[in-house]
Parts: structure tokens; C-alpha cells; sequence
């Protein structure tokens, strides 16, 4: 399915595209991108896909806009499951720049849990890089709650957690568009989203 309709209306609510591979998530996510960056919007964007440059949403974003910045996740001995910290994120870097577009790249955790047969490593690694994008949201939202955001996630898993989260954003007029393959993947913050089924 091809969405055909306004982008601008993706921006009036939390907006979750849920559909299988090749239904055209991503191709409205570049498309918001496109929209927000040339509205003076500063993008908080997740991606979770790894280094393939046709599947990767921050792959693409850093060869078409040059001016944004590339913030490297933490480490996975520097995620606090207690603590958020703004010592283990590039806090005070953030707060003295002013790029339109703040990319993550959670994918090394995916990764990894799908390269492994551990179970019970796969598990770990899935919940370090949910937690990993709940607590840089906690702190990008802190850093730059002073302009015109939107939150732009593909392939983001949520935890039970970001509902906290996303109610923050609620506050601070802070969108969220999340792409994914199943609704389940909102985990108990489905009914802070409008749902866009692509079929």
C-alpha cells in the first residue's frame, strides 16, 4: 500500500505505521523527514536496522542531509537499568549545537540478538537496545525540550516504561511516529497512538 494521504496529518497525534516489509514504512518516514526538515523541525530520529544502506533509515538520512549530527549510542556496560545518567549521553554537546537532526543507531544490540542461538542472550540483547532508546529519549527530550520536536522511530521496539515516556512527549507537544512490523511492538503504550495500517 502506497499512503497517498497529507504528511502534515501524521504530525497532528502519536501516529504508529504498522505493517510487513516492503509496505512502505520507511518511504513515509523519509517523506516526514523531508517535511520536518525543511519546516524547521529538529528530528530525534531511532533507527534499529543494521548497516545495509537500502534498509537503513539513518543510512539514508546521513547521505542526504549533511548538516545533522550523528550521536553514537552508549556502550552496553554504560546502560543503567536504575540511573539515567546525562554523563554517559552527549548531553552538554547537544545543548551546544544546534543540528536539525539527531540520529540513533540501535542496531548493534538487534544484531547481535539475532546472531546469537542463546535464547537467553537474544532476550538480553533485545531489552538492552529498548532500554538504550528509552533512556536517550529521556535525555534528548531534557537537552531540547526548548524547540520544535518530532520523534521518528523504525523498527523501535517499546517497553512497558515508554509509556512514561511518551506521555512526556505528550506534555511538551512532542510528536512521536513510530514504524513497525506488529502492533505488539507498542507494548502498554498502544492507546497513546493513532494507528496507521498499511495492508
Amino acid at each position: 500500500m502506497y499512503y497517498s494521504g497529507n504528511i502534515t496529518h501524521l504530525l497532528e497525534m502519536n501516529t504508529a505505521i504498522i505493517g510487513e516489509r516492503e509496505s512502505g514504512k520507511t518511504t513515509i518516514l523519509k517523506k516526514l523527514i523531508k517535511y520536518c526538515n525543511e519546516n524547521d523541525y529538529t528530528i530525534l530520529l531511532f533507527d534499529s536496522a543494521t548497516n545495509h544502506a537500502k534498509k537503513s533509515i539513518l543510512i539514508n538520512t546521513r547521505l542526504k542531509y549533511k548538516n545533522n549530527l550523528v550521536v553514537s549510542s552508549p556502550s552496553k556496560e554504560e546502560i543503567s537499568f536504575e540511573i539515567v545518567s546525562i554523563n554517559l549521553f552527549p548531553y552538554f554537546i547537544v545543548k551546544k549545537t544546534n543540528y536539525d537532526i539527531y540520529s540513533f543507531d540501535v542496531s548493534k544490540y538487534l544484531k547481535k540478538a539475532n546472531d546469537t542461538e542463546n535464547l537467553e542472550e537474544k532476550n538480553s540483547l533485545r531489552l538492552y537496545y529498548k532500554q538504550l532508546v528509552f533512556q536517550e529519549l529521556i535525555v534528548m527530550l531534557f537537552a531540547l525540550s526548548s524547540k520544535k520536536l518530532i520523534v521518528i522511530m523504525d523498527e523501535i521496539d517499546f517497553i512497558p516504561d515508554m509509556q512514561s515516556i511518551i506521555l512526556r512527549c505528550n506534555i511538551l507537544n512532542v510528536r512521536v511516529i513510530a514504524a513497525m512490523n506488529s502492533l505488539q511492538s507498542l507494548s502498554t503504550s498502544k492507546y497513546l497512538f493513532r494507528i496507521l495500517s498499511l495492508d
